[in-house]
């Protein structure tokens, strides 16, 4: 089979490179413009930067018989930039010579009618097929390509280098390289980044090497053959027309013979040299549970951004997995929500790949809560299959040395152990009240302040008599405040939870930037809802509070207004890529005042 040339088709080839970053682009074209009667040229269509685009409306024309050859994906690369498209081809025949006109085209796609203009092709006789057949042979032993693959055989999800090799001898090739017909099912392939050229003596004779690398992963396991066509341009020089004063022999010697050639391209379709790999699954002998698909050599650290926090209080841990394997399919470890720890899905916060994102480094951060003084942080385990040694390997850090306090806020309650005189508590301890103790020296006697809080140097004897009578009435009535509260914590909270609220809400209204009013609006919500409702402050989360309300008769959207301001406050917290606007977070003080005069009024 003799090598096409393929005019029409260099045009759209490199306008897919050029449009890799715009929005989708629909093109058509023709792999020859003129074929031999009973040979076939391919029509492609081509769709840019979109998922997945439906198939076009080829148009029959008379005289030609046009069929659906196959819908695959092309990568291409053009000065510097690559790009990957959806191709559809389609065979294109006819016995009769002459001049056909495929099209214009009219294609929808999302909405938008792209108008693309026809195609024209010419039909000829015959040549002469032994002039053709010695062209090919001269032009392959000058041309060819190669693709190589970095570790063969495969494990399912192992990531390796794949390389493409175009070798060429005594030839001139254009910038625009593509690859069509690349069967890629079942793998996952990166973007192929052009490398240095370099010269390479082969059989005695010196090509230069046009190098390419990407990353592939198969992510089933078979055997795979890839056979991709190469499109490349020869780029030929050919005498121009000349201005008839040049043909003056002394310009002729004064000027090189090569500034009257001009270069002009001529499209090549290449077939690579087959690369054959396997790839084995998996093995499940030995498998850990806890196994979540990471493939590589890895390394595993932890650190906890601080080594004592109160309940209530947030802790950072951050997991570094640095190595070379599947690193973007990487699951790090994490805790999961419990009752002794309110947990936050672990996030990435730093992300170093190498070019060919087969090798690097991903730190992620999780957020934990302690609920109570009884969390603990315990050991975080990694598993990974290392494909060169062939098993799994697990790397553990932990358990963590972290101090949990009560905050200073919390109320102190004494504590004692069961009795007859109420319900024990969730731990087998009953409360009694705070022990809390105010003191303040006594008011001088005389000699100081105001005269109308001097004492009289005598008093009448009946007010004498009557002092110790007053002052057993008054230590009788503090004592008897100090048993109910005793009695009532839960009372003696609620009574000062709209004090705490009007606390926070002011300080929220002085806040300037929204993340810090959502800051404020968080210890206003927990603040409150710890005194009103008797929780601990580890204890106050959304699904806590929204039960406690829900028990207590209020409605559901009062309920769901302070489930949102809650995750409002929770999101200025713990995720460092929102950033609120001040206008948002005013309404949620808003909205956060409102809830809670609903509240007050169903006391």
């Amino acid at each position: 089979m003799r090598i096409r040339l393929l005019a029409s088709a260099a045009v759209a080839l490199a306008s897919l490179g050029l449009a890799a970053q715009a929005s989708p682009l629909a093109a058509w074209s023709l792999e020859e413009e003129s074929i031999v009667a009973g040979n076939r040229t391919m029509l492609l269509f081509s769709v840019t930067d979109h998922p997945d685009p439906p198939p076009p409306d080829i148009p029959q024309v008379p005289g030609l018989t046009i069929r659906f050859a196959g819908r695959m994906t092309q990568l291409s690369h053009t000065r510097g930039q690559a790009a990957q498209a959806t191709l559809y081809r389609y065979s294109v025949t006819s016995d009769r010579p002459g001049r056909y006109i495929i099209g214009p085209l009219r294609y929808t796609l999302d909405g938008q009618e792209h108008r693309l203009g026809p195609l024209g092709l010419t039909v000829t006789e015959r040549p002469d097929p032994a002039q053709a057949r010695d062209t090919r042979e001269a032009l392959s032993d000058r041309l060819y390509a190669t693709l190589e693959i970095g570790r063969s055989p495969l494990y399912q999800q192992e990531t390796t280098t794949l390389d493409l090799r175009i070798y060429y001898a005594n030839l001139n090739l254009g910038g625009e390289v593509s690859l069509v017909d690349f069967d890629t099912q079942g793998l996952e392939i990166g973007r192929f980044q052009e490398m240095r050229a370099t010269p390479e003596r082969i059989n005695g004779r010196l090509f230069y090497v046009r190098q390419f690398r990407t990353w592939v992963r198969p992510v089933a396991a078979g055997r795979f053959e890839l056979a991709p066509t190469l499109r490349v341009n020869l780029i030929v020089r050919e005498e121009s027309r000349r201005d008839p004063l040049f043909d003056d022999p002394m310009f002729r010697r004064m000027l090189p013979e090569s500034i009257f050639n001009v270069g002009r391209q001529h499209p090549v379709n290449l077939l690579t040299r087959p690369l054959a790999f396997d790839v084995k699954p998996l093995p499940a002998e030995g498998q850990p549970d806890d196994f979540t698909g990471a493939v590589g050599q890895f390394e595993f650290e932890t650190a906890l951004d601080r080594d004592a926090v109160a309940v209530g209080e947030p802790v950072t841990i951050a997991m570094t997995i640095r190595g070379q394997g599947n690193l973007t399919e990487v699951v790090p470890p994490s805790y999961r929500e419990s009752e002794h720890l309110r947990v936050h899905s672990p996030r990435l916060t730093r992300s170093d790949l190498s070019e060919a994102r087969i090798s690097g480094t991903r730190v992620f951060e999780q957020v934990v809560v302690p609920r109570s003084s009884a969390a603990a942080l315990p050991e975080l385990r990694f598993t990974w299959f290392d494909p060169l040694r062939e098993r799994y390997v697990t790397r553990t850090r932990g358990p963590f040395d972290l101090e949990i306090t009560m905050p200073d806020n919390a109320a102190a309650h004494v504590l004692s152990g069961p009795g007859p005189d109420g319900p024990l508590g969730p731990r087998g301890v009953r409360r009694l009240g705070e022990d809390i103790l105010y003191l303040k020296p006594l008011p001088p006697l005389a000699g100081a302040g105001p005269a109308w809080l001097a004492v009289p140097a005598a008093l009448p004897a009946p007010l004498l008599h009557a002092l110790p009578l007053a002052a057993f009435v008054g230590a009788w009535l503090l004592e008897r405040r100090r048993r109910w509260r005793e009695a009532h914590p839960e009372a003696v909270r609620r009574s000062r939870a709209p004090k705490a609220a009007r606390a926070g809400l002011a300080e929220a209204r002085r806040a300037e930037d929204g993340r810090a009013i959502g800051l404020a609006l968080g210890r206003t919500v927990r603040d409150y809802m710890g005194d009103r409702l008797n929780l601990e402050p580890g204890e106050v989360t959304s699904d806590r509070v929204e039960s406690e309300l829900a028990r207590h008769g209020l409605p559901d959207d009062l309920r769901g207004e302070l489930r949102a301001i809650l995750e409002f406050a929770d999101a200025c917290a713990y995720d460092a890529s929102a950033s609120p606007d001040s206008d948002t977070a005013r309404a949620h003080l808003a909205r956060l005042e409102a809830v809670l005069r609903a509240i007050e009024r169903r006391r």
